[in-house]
């Protein structure tokens, strides 16, 4: 365990290195370093035939001794060396960071290195090592276009867009610079940015500044407060729920649905409906027509869904009428048929029909009503990547010019780093 406080995790560890907060990515790419030095290196088949850049990470680690990094992170080079033997030796390993190594100056050089070490190891998508879980509701037939950043840029300081976003660390500049295109409304959903977010004291003013500002959120907080309206959603026990997020880090493969335990009051709409009439208002509809709005962009969805699925090879309902399968979904509200659509043609879905002993919301609901177990995560590494070349790029040539910014502050790390969690 890697942290620079003795959580109840740390408890459970083996062993616990009292990293100095922010110094991650020196050690993660010390002991890049040190597989490679030491000729560590240990790639499977499975990899190697769908690798690119190898070369090219040795190179960027090459100037990150442990002797160099030791000072930086407090972690002593005999301990990193070790750290590094030991994961290379072991038959089955994973390297495993989240939140703490994410929030800090080196955030994606972290989680980049994770990777690699998971690469270089022979421990990527393999049985005790890091693998991709399977979700019931994702379908595996559906073609993945090449992942690209920086389709658009920010309007203030030029900073790439990535999976449709922009930082957050840079929406104090877009509302605070005037010009065409500056942010002037704003909606937020159960966070609280005035407080977590990079460079928080000055969004937090720049929030102030705002002409509108909607948050639905439970909560009055340092970010609500600046809203022009609060909208609360109704309480977790008479919200249904479908682990959307969650099921892609999951240990393990499972899918659960769970209804509402307490009907909604008269009049009292659901957090689907409150973000759909947001969003039909934000498309020009004024308040009267936008009315619910769930059921209207429900119906889009589904029907859009299922005349590509229709549409596209490979997929369980290829040449059948999109109405046809529309009929066949189930459900009491279009939230929960838009769900049964997504088992549906899910990897473990019925297919409409397809396959009679396969998933449905309503078998999952009858038969499973706790959630099911659809076993331990398998190799899958093919069904996911979606770089252009088709190939692992172990070493991108974005983050390999950013770890020229990690050695450049390998002299003065106290101020390079920020906090880690």
């Amino acid at each position: 365990m890697v942290d620079p406080r003795r959580t109840r995790t740390a408890g459970l560890a083996d062993e616990h290195l009292f990293i100095r907060p922010g110094t991650d990515a020196y050690l993660l790419i010390a002991l890049v370093h040190t597989l490679f030095a030491e000729d560590l290196v240990s790639l499977t088949a499975h990899l190697r035939e769908r690798l690119n850049g190898l070369d090219d990470l040795r190179a960027v680690a090459v100037d990150f001794t442990p002797e160099r990094v030791a000072a930086v992170t407090g972690i002593p080079a005999a301990t990193i060396r070790r750290t590094a033997r030991e994961l290379a030796a072991a038959d089955r390993a994973a390297v495993y960071g989240r939140i703490g190594t994410c929030t800090q100056a080196y955030g994606t050089l972290n989680s980049w290195l994770v990777d690699a070490l998971n690469v270089l190891t022979g421990n990527l998508d393999r049985e005790g090592g890091a693998m991709f879980p399977r979700p019931a509701h994702t379908p595996v037939y559906r073609r993945k276009r090449p992942f690209t950043t920086g389709r658009w840029r920010s309007r203030v300081r030029g900073l790439p867009e990535v999976n449709g976003e922009l930082p957050v660390a840079t929406l104090a500049d877009e509302i605070e610079t005037p010009g065409e295109g500056r942010i002037r409304a704003l909606v937020t959903i159960g966070g609280n940015p005035a407080l977590s977010a990079p460079g928080s004291a000055r969004l937090d003013a720049a929030l102030a500044g705002l002409d509108f500002m909607v948050s639905v959120d439970p909560y009055l907080n340092e970010t609500t407060r600046h809203a022009t309206v609060v909208l609360p959603p109704p309480r977790p026990a008479q919200t249904p729920h479908y682990d959307v997020a969650l099921l892609g880090f999951a240990v393990r493969d499972y899918v659960r649905y769970s209804p509402p335990v307490a009907p909604l009051p008269d009049g009292r709409p659901s957090e689907a409906a409150i973000l759909a009439r947001l969003a039909l208002i934000a498309s020009g509809a004024d308040g009267a027509s936008a009315g619910d709005g769930t059921a209207a962009l429900d119906e889009m969805i589904i029907s859009g869904t299922l005349g590509k699925a229709a549409a596209m090879d490979g997929s369980p309902v290829h040449g059948r009428e999109p109405a046809e399968l529309r009929a066949m979904l189930d459900g009491g509200t279009s939230t929960e048929q838009r769900i049964d659509m997504m088992l549906r043609l899910g990897p473990y879905g019925d297919g409409f029909g397809a396959d009679p002993g396969g998933l449905t919301l309503a078998r999952l609901r009858a038969e499973h009503p706790h959630g099911l177990d659809l076993g331990p995560l398998k190799p899958r590494l093919d069904e996911i990547l979606c770089t252009p070349s088709g190939r692992i790029e172990l070493c991108p040539p974005p983050f390999a010019a950013d770890a020229d910014r990690l050695r450049s502050a390998l002299n003065a790390p106290r101020d390079a780093p920020s906090r880690s969690c």
